[in-house]
C-alpha cells in the first residue's frame, strides 16, 4: 500500500509542478489585450468614417467634377 501511495505521490507532485508552469505562462494575456485595443480602434474608425460620410462624399465628388473637367479639355 505504501508503494502505491508513495507513486501516486510522485504523480501528483509532477502534474502540480507541469501545471505550475502553465500558470506561470501569461505571454497569450498580451495578445488578447492587443486584440481588443485593434477591435476598439477599427469601431472608432469606423464609426468616425459614418460621422463625416457626406464631407468625404462630397469631396470626393468635387475632385471627381474637376478631373472630368480638365480630361475633356
Amino acid at each position: 500500500m505504501t508503494k502505491a501511495y508513495a507513486a501516486a505521490q510522485v504523480r501528483l507532485n509532477q502534474l502540480k509542478s507541469r501545471l505550475g508552469g502553465l500558470r506561470k505562462d501569461d505571454s497569450g494575456a498580451a495578445l488578447v489585450e492587443y486584440a481588443m485595443v485593434v477591435g476598439l480602434m477599427a469601431v472608432i474608425a469606423a464609426a468616425a468614417l459614418k460621422a463625416f460620410e457626406p464631407s468625404i462624399t462630397g469631396a470626393f465628388t468635387n475632385i471627381g467634377n474637376e478631373l472630368a473637367k480638365n480630361t475633356t479639355k
